[in-house]
């Protein structure tokens, strides 16, 4: 099998890097498998929603504290502030790629997909680490 994930940073790497049709294949399926997991478009969804319910209980708090008089300004205040940062939050935790970019990402791999497979039919690249190998590990034919 091939080795999909950088070991030094833990990070995918990408199926255009392979060296062979196996290696592109593996990264390939590694790559759609963190695109489409369960549930990542709906907890994007979650998340924007989150977000816009956050700021709408923000704003009618900072409308409050233009309102308020005395001690209630610094009560409703802190509100407003504890809000504003659960705003930001769940505003900064939206992926936009997951929304927009996994679709476009699928197709490209289709059709890197397509263009690996035509050039190991050419055999422009090896199928597999094994026959890159193999001229490497050839047994030696004595000469007579």
């Amino acid at each position: 099998m091939a080795n999909v994930t950088s070991a030094s940073q833990g990070t995918m790497l990408r199926p255009e890097d392979a060296t062979t049709l196996e290696e592109f294949q593996a990264r390939r399926d590694a790559e759609l498998a963190r695109i489409t997991a369960p549930g990542a478009y709906w907890k994007q969804v979650f998340r924007i929603a989150l977000a816009i319910a956050a700021a709408g209980i923000d704003a009618f708090y900072w409308y409050r504290v233009s309102q308020a008089s005395g001690e209630e300004v610094w009560h409703v205040l802190a509100l407003a502030l504890l809000f504003a940062c659960s705003t930001v939050s769940a505003a900064s935790s939206v992926k936009p790629g997951v929304l927009t970019g996994s679709k476009r990402r699928r197709g490209e791999l289709d059709r890197l997909g397509a263009q690996w497979r035509a050039r190991a039919e050419a055999g422009e690249v090896a199928r597999t680490t094994l026959t890159t190998l193999s001229t490497v590990i050839a047994p030696a034919t004595p000469e007579a």
